[in-house]
This record gives C-alpha cells, sequence and structure tokens, in this order.
C-alpha cells in the first residue's frame, strides 16, 4: 500500500563513458520506483535532452574527458534551463574535497562518491 504512494523518479543518466552508462542503466533496469527515460553521452547534449524528456532527476558524471569544470559547467547550464531537475553528480572519490563548495554554488543537490 505505501508503494503505491511513491513517485516514480524519471531519470536522466550523462557520461561520455559508455561503459559507465550501460553500467548504470543495468543497474537500474529493475529498480522499482525509477525509470531511465535518456541518457547523454556528448555535454553539449545535456541541457537539450533534459529539458526535452523533463525528467525529475539527472544523474551526471562530474568529469568529462578527465574535466571536472565541463561537469560544473553542465550543472548551471541544466540549473538555468531546467531550474526543477534535481541533480545528483557522480565524482572520485579522490577529487572530492576540491570542488565541494563549488558543486553546491552551481546548483547541485547529492554527490555520490564512486
Amino acid at each position: 500500500m505505501a508503494d503505491s504512494k511513491l513517485k516514480q523518479i524519471r531519470l536522466v543518466i550523462a557520461d561520455d563513458q559508455s561503459i559507465d552508462l550501460a553500467g548504470v542503466k543495468a543497474l537500474l533496469r529493475d529498480v522499482q520506483g525509477i525509470d531511465v527515460v535518456g541518457e547523454a553521452d556528448i555535454a553539449t547534449k545535456v541541457a537539450s535532452v533534459v529539458s526535452e524528456l523533463k525528467p525529475n532527476v539527472l544523474l551526471l558524471d562530474l568529469k568529462w574527458h578527465g574535466n571536472s569544470r565541463m561537469g560544473l559547467r553542465l550543472i548551471e547550464e541544466v540549473r538555468q534551463n531546467s531550474p526543477e531537475v534535481k541533480i545528483i553528480a557522480d565524482e572520485l572519490r579522490k577529487s572530492c574535497r576540491r570542488s565541494t563548495r563549488r558543486r553546491r554554488e552551481c546548483g547541485c543537490h547529492k554527490v555520490v562518491l564512486t
């Protein structure tokens, strides 16, 4: 009965590594309450995919081609165009402390350390 009241999560995954995209999709495929509605593997398409598909949540790899500044720019762009979308950034543990404040300033809601 409580399950029927859960809100369905519409998720877009954005990562420049196709193997990571495939792995996350495989992990979430059978998770009740999560519907992966789209993906973006090119940085210039992230904001447009989010705008078009209107997910509740964006799971975003922070480092694109080894550059975390690109991920921060993507957070800012998505927040400007789709402020209702919650953003979860995936980040390597070793770089976590350096960019925590900057992620929050950009509008990231949560960080998953891998």
